[in-house]
């Protein structure tokens, strides 16, 4: 247990002080190298169906889970201090806490100075949509869009599986992520290949996503400037309205405790791909600097709430 401790705040406060590093190496990097490698092999066979795109994640764990696990397990055994380094060093490159944040401050501050292009060149980093068309008010409220979503996928979900199943849980987790995000296209090409790293990542998420839920809304019953109401009632009437079982609940959530609406007009290569607004009717579509600060706010806090509750369960099922 206090093992478990010590990469958790080893891994939290190396992402707190340096953020997700840039490099070549990256082991997210190298893990979608390796899938591209993996799936280009696959299909020169002709398994570029069902069964080609499970065996991509088996290739993928047995390349990354497996050794990764195995140095683990020396390392605990032959100098237990390195193998606390090697856990701690390898967490702290699949999470991405600090990066998240930080593209949004950098959103937030290219709009609050009222430079649009910039904020446009900022927004396109955190985004997959035509920026040309938005405004200061839409750079700001696709800050607030991406943490609500992230706050599932890119904090809670590797927490939880560090958790259930320690740093070999996070790196199956973000192999997933990363299959989903290289492969899990609903195209001709990637339509059965990429199933299963769709469908894997969505059951993976399914119980983040609701803990996200549920974080954004008890935290926002007690801190003033949020509404907990407000985020049940986004939360849980209008989750579906977001593509996908698990990323509307949320972004939807931190909708409603802001007492903003978000989403409303996207654009993608020039087409118009929605104009559905996301929360209460009578909520302004306007979002201010306090708002994406608050968002920021509420990311932190639900991260470290749910470390600390994930840390008492551990103690008392163990003790």
């Amino acid at each position: 247990m206090i093992s478990c401790l010590t990469v958790l705040i080893g891994m939290l406060l190396l992402d707190a002080l340096l953020g997700d590093p840039r490099v070549a190496w990256h082991p997210v990097c190298l893990i979608g190298r390796s899938l591209s490698f993996f799936e280009e092999k696959l299909r020169q066979i002709g398994w570029n169906g069902y069964i080609g795109g499970i065996l991509l994640f088996f290739c993928l764990a047995v390349t990354w889970v497996l050794p990764v696990t195995g140095i683990m397990i020396w390392l605990a055994r032959e100098m237990p201090i390195a193998g606390w380094l090697f856990q701690i060093i390898t967490g702290f490159f699949l999470l991405a806490i600090h990066s998240l944040l930080a593209h949004s401050w950098n959103i937030l501050k290219a709009a609050d100075s009222g430079n649009l292009d910039l904020a446009h060149q900022e927004t396109a980093k955190l985004v997959g949509r035509d920026t040309a068309p938005m405004s200061l008010d839409d750079c700001r409220r696709s800050a607030v869009e991406s943490m609500g979503e992230s706050l599932t996928d890119g904090i809670i979900a590797p927490l939880f599986y560090y958790f259930l199943l320690g740093i070999p849980g996070m790196l199956m987790f973000k192999i997933i992520s990363t299959m989903d995000s290289m492969v899990g296209y609903k195209t001709e090409k990637y339509l059965k290949f990429g199933w299963f790293g769709a469908r894997a990542d969505d059951v993976l998420n399914y119980i983040p996503a609701r803990l996200s839920f549920i974080l954004i809304t008890l935290l926002a019953s007690v801190l003033p400037g949020y509404s907990g109401r407000y985020a049940f009632k986004i939360g849980w009437s209008q989750h579906h309205l977001i593509p996908g079982p698990n990323a509307g609940w949320s972004e939807a959530a931190m909708a409603g405790a802001l007492r903003i609406r978000i989403a409303g007009p996207i654009w993608k290569k020039g087409v118009k791909v929605t104009d559905l607004w996301i929360g209460d009717s009578q909520d302004p579509e306007a979002c201010s600097h306090g708002e994406v600060f608050k968002t920021m706010a509420m990311v932190v806090l639900s991260s470290l709430v749910f470390c600390m509750i994930s840390i008492v369960t551990i103690f008392w099922i163990v003790g």
